[in-house]
């Protein structure tokens, strides 16, 4: 899996990330709408510090 990247290199629009904000010590999936904001279903978050892509999908059923 890829390192945390700084938000500031972080794409705008549609590409799904994985992301972290400064108040919330979770991770999230979501995608980057402006500058300082990082949207995550209905929840926006003001303070987003790192992303990373989301991880390949696995290349068959381990099941």
């Amino acid at each position: 899996m890829s390192d945390w990247k700084p938000i500031k290199t972080c794409p705008y629009g549609k590409e799904v990330i994985l992301g972290r904000d400064k108040g919330n010590p979770g991770i999230t999936s979501g995608f980057r709408i402006d500058k300082n904001l990082f949207m995550a279903g209905m929840q926006i978050y003001q303070e987003p510090t790192h992303w990373m892509p989301l991880p390949s999908p696995p290349k068959q059923d381990t099941i």
